[in-house]
């Protein structure tokens, strides 16, 4: 068994298993507890900003870890931001929850990651970001090898010898899907 550990990030290197600390959830879930006791004293913009500050925080961390899982793996984080909602809003366990996410315009775990890798790709595309994240990415522009494919054209990224890490593989391959459906969404004249 071998690990992956990204500043306290566990993943086991078993197929589709990540393990994750339950700490991290059971200390998001007892701030809502706390957060629920003064709920009726503050007003739902300071609900908010506590509950992002306390709790959302603490999901978007390491997040990116969690791409192209599968949605059982997700499920205790996207838990964890529905009881986040339902508590700014002071809404019941039975309330659906997609109309909260929309009024605090919250994303889901799922699309929260996918939006920070692609908002993380987008600045190593344009060197907006530190030198060491660029150095990690090729894209088939800078590939002289590569100048006669048709993906050197899509600014498609090429793989580097260095993939031993998890979270860049899937930030890889997150970003050239995104490529892909951006290229095929595009109005074509």
């Amino acid at each position: 068994m071998s690990f992956v550990i990204s500043v306290s990030c566990w993943i086991v290197s078993y197929p589709c298993k990540v393990t994750s600390a339950r700490s991290p959830y059971s200390a998001c879930f007892s701030h809502l507890r706390r957060l629920r006791q003064i709920r009726n004293y503050v007003t739902q913009e300071v609900m908010a900003q506590l509950v992002t500050s306390l709790v959302i925080s603490r999901l978007d961390y390491c997040n990116s870890a969690l791409a192209g899982l599968p949605a059982s793996t997700l499920a205790p984080q996207q838990r964890v931001q529905n009881a986040a909602a339902r508590l700014v809003l002071n809404r019941d366990r039975r309330s659906h929850i997609t109309p909260a996410l929309q009024q605090l315009h919250w994303l889901p775990v799922k699309y929260r990651i996918i939006f920070k890798i692609a908002t993380l790709m987008h600045h190593i595309l344009h060197d907006r970001c530190p030198s060491y994240l660029i150095d990690l990415v090729a894209f088939n522009m800078a590939n002289s090898q590569r100048r006669q494919l048709r993906s050197s054209q899509t600014r498609a990224r090429s793989p580097e010898t260095d993939t031993d890490a998890i979270w860049q593989t899937r930030l890889l391959s997150l970003w050239s899907q995104y490529m892909e459906q951006s290229s095929s969404s595009s109005p074509r004249h």
